[in-house]
This record gives C-alpha cells, structure tokens and sequence, in this order.
C-alpha cells in the first residue's frame, strides 16, 4: 500500500513577486539631495513627495549589475536595506537604496 500525504493548506494571500522598474531619467526628478555621504557610499536624498522618506544613490557605470538588482530587489527582511528605485541616466545606472542609520563601516 502507498501512502501519499497531501500538501496542508496554506492560508493568507499569495505571495506577490515584485518587479524592479527602471526610470530613465534623472532621479534628480525625484529625489532632493540632502548630502555626499562620507567613503564613497553614495549620495544621501529624500524624495519629492515625501520628505521623510530618506534614500541613498549609488551610481554604477555598467548595466551589468542588473541580473543581481532584480534577484535583490525581490527579497524583503527587515534586516536588508529596500531598492525602491533604480535609474538608467546619460550612461549611467542609478540605484536608489533604502537609508539605513548605520552602515558597514560603522560596526
């Protein structure tokens, strides 16, 4: 005699994959700077429309990071900073990171 067992029933919404989008434009159009951040870390920002929602800006001069934004940009922990953003901009791609209070360098 076999024996199957059947997958117990999952309850809540199905989980929802996120898509990255890329602007191309400026993200300039949509974020204030507010300082140079010290090492290299990028340009700290806020956007537009909500002045609390503090970002950082990486730029990098390749595409090729793209493949591994969209595998990041999926992944949501409360310990793992959010893309929320990511421009393409005269030659340029723009990633727009989630501000954390602290970084790598700090700890």
């Amino acid at each position: 005699h076999a024996i199957t067992s059947t997958p117990a029933a999952t309850t809540g919404p199905p989980k929802v994959r996120r898509l990255l989008r890329i602007d191309f434009k400026s993200p300039k159009d949509d974020y204030t700077f507010v300082q140079e951040l010290r090492l290299n870390q990028g340009t700290l920002v806020c956007h537009r429309k909500n002045r609390l929602q503090h970002a950082v800006i990486r730029e990098s001069f390749s595409p090729t990071p793209l493949q591994m934004l969209e595998k990041l940009a999926q992944i949501q922990h409360p310990n793992i900073a959010d893309i929320p953003d990511v421009y393409f901009h005269d030659g340029n791609l723009c990633i727009v990171g989630e501000h954390l209070d602290v970084s790598l360098f700090d700890l």
